[in-house]
């Protein structure tokens, strides 16, 4: 049940493409927050 429970948890997405979606996303916002907080742009 454990297992179960950190699975419902870290595994929301119903199929593994959705779930790629997610960690793009959540990269793109690391990435904007890098991108904001770095004075030193080209």
């Amino acid at each position: 049940t454990e297992f179960k429970g950190a699975n419902t948890v870290g595994w929301t997405a119903p199929s593994p493409s959705a779930q790629i979606c997610l960690v793009i996303t959540r990269l793109c916002e690391v990435y904007r927050r890098v991108v904001l907080s770095s004075p030193q742009l080209p």
